[in-house]
């Protein structure tokens, strides 16, 4: 607060008189600024014989102004177990007029989120106690909303000339499996399929037809989607897919 408004005034018998306070030592306190709190000025008026008169004022700041926060955007995570996902989201941004304010966010950053939208409410507390909130979104997807995902990237590699027609579809055909294989409740149908997924994209890697920034995203999808259905650790052969006869394949898919 400005300290325009606390000048105190004076006058006295003969001219020369001055007047000075303690907290600047000068004649007025317009341009200063207070801090929250009391600050006590005292104001001394001297006059040309040195005679001088006292007084003080006790000038109260109090903060009646909330801070402010910004939550982060909202947030869609794959799942890692068959419970959700473990979600860290970044920091809201804090503001205030005075230093001091803190927030909490709750559910706060590292917990366990379930499947679905979960709403997150931060909110920041000055040291006055004014207060102010914000929310946002944590969505953690379920396997097949993973799988949903997994195509569209897919198509997207096949539109940007990484994969070709045979490959796409080969791809695809897999991820449909496993689609419906979900809505049947084929748990271990869809985790098979989803492991014979996962060794294809590695011998496209390996062969040099996607490179490990366009296939490792579709393994780690293939691999939370496998998570959230609990699915067991692989078989420990290299390749579930290219070391079983092309009929045995669509067997085992099928179990």
């Amino acid at each position: 607060m400005l300290g325009t408004g606390f000048d105190a005034t004076f006058s006295d018998n003969c001219p020369g008189a001055t007047i000075a306070n303690d907290f600047n030592g000068g004649s007025s306190l317009a341009g200063e600024t207070f801090p929250k709190g009391v600050a006590t000025v005292a104001w001394t008026a001297t006059d040309a014989s040195g005679a001088t008169a006292m007084c003080s004022v006790d000038i109260t700041i109090t903060d009646g102004e909330s801070p402010t926060i910004t939550c982060p955007a909202d947030l869609e995570v794959e799942p890692t177990s068959t419970i959700g996902a473990l979600v860290t989201y970044d920091a809201p941004v804090v503001g205030d007029n005075c230093p001091g304010a803190t927030y909490a966010c709750a559910p706060a950053s590292g917990s366990q989120f379930g499947f679905g939208d979960t709403v997150v409410t931060c909110a920041a507390t000055d040291d006055s106690g004014n207060q102010e909130s914000c929310m946002f979104t944590v969505t953690v997807l379920e396997a097949a909303g993973v799988i949903d995902n997994v195509i569209d990237a897919i198509n997207d590699l096949h539109n940007a000339g990484a994969l070709n027609g045979g490959q796409t579809n080969a791809l695809l055909k897999k991820l449909l499996h496993v689609l419906n294989a979900i809505d049947e409740v084929k748990d271990n149908v869809a985790c098979n399929v989803l492991q014979a997924f996962i060794n294809h994209v590695t011998d496209l890697i390996a062969t040099g037809v996607l490179t490990e920034a366009e296939g490792l995203p579709l393994i780690a999808s293939a691999e939370n989607a496998r998570a959230a259905l609990g699915c067991p650790a692989p078989p420990k052969f290299r390749n579930y897919q290219t070391e079983l006869p092309g009929s045995q394949i669509e067997t085992e898919m099928s179990r």
